[in-house]
Order: C-alpha cells, then sequence, then structure tokens
C-alpha cells in the first residue's frame, strides 16, 4: 500500500510524498520516499476535511498515489499495470448509474454522449482530456452554457465514482476546469400581477391554472407539485387549539442529497386554493389531472397573454415568485431558506439580490421634479458668499 505523507517546509507549507515499501532484486524489502513537488496548506494525515484551496492538489496527489499503486501491484477491474483503462463501457456505466439513482439528468446525459459516439460505444480507456474538451463543445453547439456545465459534471462525478469502483486510476478533469454558470433568468410576479392571472379566463385544463397558483403560494417545484398526495396536506393546531394545515413532503429534488424533510405551514390563500381542486376522491394526488411540463408551461404562456403579463411566465416562476414575496412581505431570509427547502443560505441570497435590484430600479423611476436650474444654483452661491463677507465684516467692528 502507498501512503501520502507530509513533511513541514520553512514558509509553513506542507510537501506531499509517497511512502511505501518495494521489494529489491535480492528479494529484501525496503522502504522509498517520492516527493511529489505539491505543497499544501496543513497536513492531512488525521484530517477527512481539506481546504477549499488544497482540493484541487489533493485530487493530484491522490490520482498521482493511485498510479503508483497500479504500476506496483498489478490490475485491477477493466485496468492494466501500466494504468491504462481498457475494455469497461462508459455508456452502460452511466445506464446503470441512472438506474440505481433515478437522476433524470443522467438519461438526458447518456443521449447527448450516444449522440456525440455516433452510435459507437465509448470505453473509459477512450475518456481523456482531449475527448472532455470535444464532448464540451458538443453540448455547446446543442445545449444552453447552464446544461452544458451540468452534464459535464455529470461526467465528472460519475469518472469519480468509477475511481471509487476501482474501475479507473485517474480523473482526466485534473486537467480540465469546468466553466462557471451563468445567472439564470429568474422571473417572478409581483402581488398585483398574480391577482391579475387569478382574475382571468384560460380555456386550459383547472389544474394548470390552480397547481401554479398554489406554487406562488409553496414555492413547490412541479416535480413536487405533480407528485402532491393528499397525505402530505396535514392538520395540526397550535397551541390555542385552532387548526391549520401543513405540508408535509420530501422535495423530489433533494431527496437525492440531503434527503431533507420539508414541513410548513400553509398559508389561507394556498389552503383555499386546494379547496377548490377537483379531484378524484378515488386518486391519492391534489392534481390528479395535471398534464407533463411542457404541456403546462404552454399553456402559461397563453394565460400571461391574455392578463397582458409580458414575463416569459413558465411553472419554475411560480417558486420564484413564493420566495420574492416572502422576502419583500417582510419574513427573515433564514425562514424562507427553510420555506424553500434550501439546504444552503447562499441559495435564497439569490432572491434577496433581486429584491435589492427591484428596489434600485424603482428608485430610479421617481420624477426629477426637484432640479433647480443653474441660475438659481449660482443665485444661492452668490448669496452664501454675501452673507460671509457681511458676518466678517460684522466680527471686526466689535474687535475694534
Amino acid at each position: 500500500m502507498i501512503n501520502l505523507r507530509y513533511k513541514k517546509l520553512a514558509s509553513g507549507k506542507f510537501s506531499i510524498y509517497l511512502d511505501y515499501t518495494v521489494r529489491g532484486k535480492d528479494g529484501k524489502s525496503h522502504r522509498e520516499y517520492e516527493f511529489l513537488k505539491i505543497h499544501v496548506s496543513k497536513d492531512y494525515s488525521h484530517s477527512k476535511r481539506i481546504n477549499a484551496e488544497d482540493k484541487p492538489l489533493m485530487e493530484l496527489a491522490q490520482s498521482i498515489r493511485s498510479k503508483r499503486e497500479l504500476e506496483l501491484y498489478g490490475t485491477v477491474k477493466g485496468l492494466n499495470a501500466s494504468g491504462k483503462r481498457v475494455n469497461v463501457s462508459l455508456l452502460a456505466f452511466v445506464k446503470k448509474e441512472h438506474e440505481r439513482t433515478k437522476q433524470r439528468s443522467y438519461l438526458a446525459f447518456s443521449k447527448h454522449l450516444e449522440k456525440f459516439s455516433k452510435g459507437k460505444d465509448i470505453l473509459f480507456s477512450d475518456v481523456n482530456a482531449q475527448f472532455i474538451e470535444d464532448f464540451a463543445q458538443h453540448l455547446k453547439n446543442k445545449t444552453s452554457h447552464n446544461t452544458t456545465i451540468l452534464y459535464l459534471e455529470n461526467l465528472k462525478t460519475l469518472l469519480n465514482r468509477a475511481i471509487r469502483q476501482e474501475i479507473i486510476a485517474v480523473n482526466p478533469f485534473i486537467r480540465y476546469k469546468i466553466a462557471v454558470k451563468q445567472d439564470t433568468d429568474r422571473t417572478f410576479l409581483e402581488l398585483h400581477e398574480v391577482k391579475k392571472l387569478n382574475e382571468t379566463q384560460c380555456n386550459c385544463e383547472p389544474q394548470i391554472r390552480q397547481a401554479f397558483l398554489f406554487s406562488c403560494f409553496t414555492g413547490l417545484r412541479f416535480s413536487d407539485v405533480i407528485t402532491l398526495k393528499k397525505a402530505h396536506i396535514q392538520i395540526e393546531k397550535d397551541k390555542e387549539g385552532k387548526p391549520f394545515h401543513t405540508l408535509v413532503i420530501r422535495p423530489i429534488k433533494t431527496t437525492r442529497t440531503s434527503g431533507q424533510l420539508l414541513k410548513a405551514p400553509l398559508s389561507e390563500q394556498a389552503v383555499k386554493i386546494l379547496a377548490d381542486v377537483k379531484n378524484n376522491r378515488k386518486s391519492q394526488l391534489v392534481f390528479d389531472a395535471l398534464p407533463q411540463k411542457n404541456v403546462v408551461n404552454s399553456w402559461l404562456k397563453k394565460w400571461a397573454d391574455a392578463a397582458e403579463i409580458k414575463k416569459n411566465l413558465h411553472f419554475h416562476a411560480a417558486r420564484h415568485t413564493f420566495a420574492t414575496l416572502c422576502l419583500t412581505s417582510g419574513i427573515d431570509i433564514y425562514t424562507v431558506s427553510k420555506l424553500l427547502g434550501h439546504t444552503r443560505i447562499d441559495a435564497t441570497q439569490i432572491y434577496a439580490k433581486i429584491i435589492d435590484e427591484k428596489k434600485q430600479q424603482e428608485v430610479q423611476k421617481f420624477p426629477a421634479f426637484m432640479e433647480r436650474s443653474k441660475e438659481v444654483l449660482l443665485a444661492e452661491s452668490k448669496k452664501k458668499k454675501t452673507t460671509k463677507k457681511k458676518s466678517v465684516i460684522v466680527k471686526t467692528k466689535k474687535r475694534s
């Protein structure tokens, strides 16, 4: 086994080196050391928490260690002694991960891989920095910037999992830096626009309108609304014994990551919307007649046009609306974060930034009726100078 060791330098940093035992030609074992010329901020021998600035350096050190182990101790699954990756299908691996995680992005990601390979299988031995570069260019021509980033992150995650399963030794993303995601259009409605929509008729399935408005007052994603069960709406009592409705749900998006349970009281408006929903009594779902997302978004755009709302309305805009309504109503950002089911506060701070920008835009709309002409300003300046001179003369007389 090859171990990573750390030697403290005069600069205060730590130099990483490999410590391993090899057998010489004489049959005797002896220890060898290989300094990697990689310097990190601390000794990680007994610490699993790695500082942000050291993460890429530690990944590089770990990959070199894995490669040396392969060279010394022979083959592992799909690799030969020199560390060359062979005959393990990346496409098959992606499909297995999709079956295991049920993550929808993996399915779309695998389709893009198949199109990129033009029907041929992709082996792990094919995946290097140049492969990633070419695949990234393919994605840029087919998808948006942020979707490209998502699929590249998927590939990086899968390659890291392949390392843990001893399918590959080194993740080629060490030599490729993924770009930063761009800020997306966070369309949201103001309260008067939500009221206008509610007052506007739309010749669509009633549950489309009801589901969207319900999301405006709960912040639920479409994936959670379309799978919302009647059992997720519970009735509890406050300290005074008054009943109130509570939403208890495990959001689909966070189920795959934190598994966090969302429990939030429903507003009076949200409860009224639910009361108007007509569904099959035998169905477990609240919105049992809701069509697919693309159909819903198409109807929402028609609804916005009918209400003369000049915004690119889509279902996720309801979640943005909920967040901004909460913040403009004075609810603190930590409570809003919990209501949205965010695991990180910085995800909620994006909405606070939107509110600040909105305030700045509104302030600029104030009419400039208080502007004074240059002549008035010049006259005021002369008056001040005259007053100052008179004051000096009075003080001089008093002294004399």
